[in-house]
């Protein structure tokens, strides 16, 4: 839908500087040749809509909405996108900014998060090849992967660290540590992957993408822990970038140490648990009640796309996207409409504003009109 929109009758300014206008809106309604289930078709029709907009030379007082399906996936699409770099970036800073309160040292940051970073990136490129493009479901999960994917990083170089306070230099302490940690790392990498790989089999290709990109990229984490980060240290150590002992600073339980052993909150945590516990159960058995059937209150919004919709709603008496189906015969056609109109007059949650028929459009009188129609049939041949 496209709506042009044009202030008329305006009144003197008033004491603030404002001018009181009456507008006149005109709506006009583009038909395309394809669905708009393809984001790249619906954004490359709004940008033609856009081109002959603006080719035409409008005054400049005229104001240029666009409304309708094809133009809400192409801006959703880049609503999502532009979250997407908003919740990676943020992710990456508040995961970072928990590892540094336990492990104060840049050095450190560097040796866990470059390796996770690589094989983010491998993932990325795995996904480019099996898949080809991200949806509305896996767009964000990069994000995700960023906080499982860190601990793997994590587990080594704790362990790491307790070899070099028994004295053992970097070689030997690396070893020991992916050696024994290692193997429990890859039992709960292997689990945590292969819960989501399960997802492949599902029928909605979101679910079974989402499977699959997080399974390759828990397996690339874990891989970039135990084979990347010992030889960006041993790197780091061998071309005296920085020393080995930089590695081993002091972590928040060290401190917690020197100030003394914090408080037992046994009874607290236990109390927790039991409402949480509480809770989750409440939840399920209320399943249907908090499961969120209005695909519409998910969607992005924003003061132009609300705009449009009142559009709609004055000059066409409808929403923009209207559902559409299709009957047998008459008879069928008629006991559909009469469904319809019993849920629009009898459910206060319903959605339906307008219910249109072909018999809708037939006058009361069909059968005069049709005499009508015939005798003037005959006075033309």
């Amino acid at each position: 839908h496209v709506y042009f929109r044009k202030d008329v009758d305006c009144a003197a300014p008033g004491a603030g500087g404002d001018r009181e206008c009456r507008n006149r809106v005109w709506g006009m309604i583009v038909t395309p040749d394809q669905g708009a289930a393809d984001i790249t078709y619906a954004k490359s029709l709004v940008d033609d809509v856009n081109r002959r907009i603006a080719a035409r030379g409008l005054d400049p007082s005229v104001q240029v909405f666009l409304s309708g399906r094809y133009n809400y996936m192409a801006t959703e699409a880049n609503d999502v996108l532009s979250d997407l770099n908003r919740v990676t970036s943020v992710g990456a800073v508040v995961v970072g900014g928990v590892v540094f309160a336990f492990f104060p040292s840049i050095l450190v940051l560097l040796l866990i998060f470059i390796p996770l970073l690589i094989g983010l990136a491998m993932d990325f490129g795995i996904v480019h090849l099996t898949i080809g493009q991200l949806n509305v479901v896996t767009t964000g999960n990069f994000a995700i992967l960023f906080g499982m994917g860190v601990e793997y990083g994590i587990q080594v170089y704790s362990r790491f660290r307790e070899e070099t306070k028994r004295g053992h230099q970097y070689v030997e302490a690396m070893t020991s540590a992916v050696g024994d940690t290692g193997r429990a790392i890859m039992l709960a990498a292997a689990t945590t992957a292969m819960a989501f790989l399960s997802l492949v089999v599902a029928r909605y290709r979101g679910f079974s993408q989402l499977g699959w990109i997080t399974f390759i990229g828990v397996a690339f984490s874990f891989l970039a822990a135990i084979l990347i980060m010992p030889a960006l240290g041993k790197v780091l150590t061998r071309f005296k970038l920085v020393r080995a002992h930089k590695f081993t600073g002091s972590t928040i339980d060290d401190v917690l140490k020197r100030r003394g052993e914090p408080p037992r909150a046994h009874a607290v945590i236990i109390c927790g648990s039991l409402v949480a516990m509480a809770l989750a159960g409440w939840s399920v058995y209320r399943y249907d009640e908090v499961y969120e059937t209005d695909y519409s209150k998910l969607q992005l919004t924003n003061a132009e796309r609300e705009r449009a919709r009142t559009y709609e709603n004055q000059l066409f008496g409808m929403s923009g996207e209207p559902a559409v189906l299709a009957a047998s015969d008459r008879e069928d056609l008629a006991r559909l409409v009469s469904r319809l109109e019993y849920i629009r007059d009898n459910e206060a949650d319903g959605t339906i504003q307008r219910i249109d028929s072909i018999l809708t459009f037939v006058p009361g009188n069909q059968e005069e009109k049709r005499v009508v129609i015939r005798e003037i049939a005959d006075i033309v041949n």
